[in-house]
């Protein structure tokens, strides 16, 4: 699946070390094997060496959703694949009789198993909508797919839809800013600025660096009226992000607004 779940490493479950000396075990069998071939230990080696960035010793960003992604495989697969390969031509080899047809069998074979199990693969990444909806299928509590996807219908002007899919985002995981600030941007659309004024401050309160947050809620305390605490919004975001334009023209067109209106008494 696109995302799988995230696995929860715990030191104290015992089961959990049984991956790790599986590995050592399946080496020392290979390293017992190398007088007869050095082919496999050398292919599992290479597969480990090309998955070593991925295995958790690095910081992922990835990680935040899953410790695991099949992507991540795709090249350290060529040491498994070449020794297999490899392995083909030789057995064929030990069968002078048949060699001429058992070779391009294997690879057909092999290879129409592989096309067909790409082909229904492959449906899941027809569009974006269809491969988030199918990650929610496979893995209902993948957060980033529902926040993901509330996007997607968001633009789509989809709004009560995309709404309850950053509510259901923030059911699992209550840390996310991003969700907070969507499920804002989805409120204000319905007219409800004081409920979305409050989604941003949270987002804000996880993540006060967040810009988009910070222009958001100054355009929605404009919409109410608070001018002078819209525009520190907008000073803030620009502090962090002193490039945002929508910012700049926000944060000009609030200050001419609060030069030519009249000071309360």
């Amino acid at each position: 699946m696109f995302v799988y779940p995230r696995w929860e490493i715990n030191s104290h479950v015992w089961w959990q070390y049984l991956f790790p000396l599986a590995v050592l075990g399946l080496l020392g069998i290979l390293w017992s094997l190398r007088r007869w071939s050095r082919a496999p230990l050398a292919g599992v080696l290479i597969y480990i060496v090309l998955l070593l960035p991925s295995l958790g010793f690095l910081n992922i960003y990835f990680f935040i959703y899953s410790f695991v992604a099949d992507h991540w495989q795709y090249l350290a697969c060529l040491g498994i694949i070449t020794p297999c390969a490899s392995g083909i031509v030789l057995l064929a080899g030990h069968f002078k009789r048949w060699q001429a047809w058992l070779e391009p069998g294997t690879i057909l074979l092999s290879g129409g198993v592989l096309f067909l199990l790409t082909w229904q693969q492959s449906r899941m990444y027809t569009d974006i909508e269809t491969l988030y909806r199918t990650t929610i299928a496979r893995n209902p509590a993948c957060w980033m797919a529902y926040c993901n996807l509330g996007n997607i219908l968001y633009r789509a002007n989809r709004i009560p839809e995309a709404m309850d899919l950053f509510k259901q985002s923030l059911r699992i995981n209550p840390d996310n800013a991003a969700a907070y600030n969507n499920l804002g941007n989805t409120l204000l659309q319905t007219g409800r600025t004081l409920e979305a004024i409050d989604q941003y401050k949270q987002a804000l309160r996880l993540n006060p660096n967040y810009t988009d947050a910070r222009s958001n809620l100054g355009a929605a305390l404009g919409q109410i009226g608070q001018i002078s605490e819209a525009i520190e919004q907008f000073k803030a975001a620009l502090r962090i992000n002193p490039n945002d334009i929508v910012a700049q023209n926000n944060l000009a067109t609030l200050e001419a607004l609060e030069k030519t209106t009249p000071a309360k008494k």
